[in-house]
């Protein structure tokens, strides 16, 4: 399992930072990101950070919904190889367990699985790790993935309309 990702997943952050009037590059710095990171994709950084990054944004931004904003400029290649692997699947459920099955080889900081229990069809799980550390903390407030998760979730909502409208 990988303990950094590609700054590519840091895509149409600073651009939206930027149009809400503040500097993004103070901000990755803040959280312990090189400022390259923003505008350079092959960058390996801290998915702890990103998450920090992204919480710190959206709270100086004032904009709750930073996360979903970020997911609808986001391209799916975000996902790197997991990504070339389920858009060639030929079910919606294909796609969902190739994702399930291969995201540990994208990201370390959360899993996803494919329950069949249930009769009305699958439940997609996305489960997130948080650190470890005891005490964590942002700049702000203790340790929060209200913006990653809504990335993460509107994404995978993404990618499943992609396969319903592909297949």
């Amino acid at each position: 399992m990988p303990d950094l990702v590609s700054s590519a997943v840091l895509e149409g952050i600073a651009g939206l930072v930027e149009q809400a009037g503040r500097d993004p590059a103070d901000m990755a710095q803040r959280v312990g990101i090189s400022a390259a990171a923003l505008y350079n994709p092959d960058v390996l950084i801290s998915p702890y950070r990103v998450n920090d990054l992204l919480e710190l944004a959206a709270t100086e931004c004032e904009d709750r919904f930073l996360g979903l904003k970020i997911a609808n400029v986001q391209g799916f290649d975000i996902l790197g190889g997991v990504w070339l692997m389920a858009r060639h699947a030929k079910t919606v459920g294909e796609t969902m367990q190739l994702i399930a099955q291969h995201l540990p080889l994208h990201v370390d900081t959360m899993s996803v699985y494919i329950s069949s229990e249930g009769v009305s069809g699958k439940l997609l799980v996305v489960e997130f790790h948080s650190p470890v550390q005891a005490g964590r903390q942002t700049a702000l407030r203790p340790w929060s993935m209200t913006q990653s998760t809504e990335l993460c979730l509107s994404m995978s909502s993404s990618v499943i309309a992609y396969s319903l409208i592909r297949i």
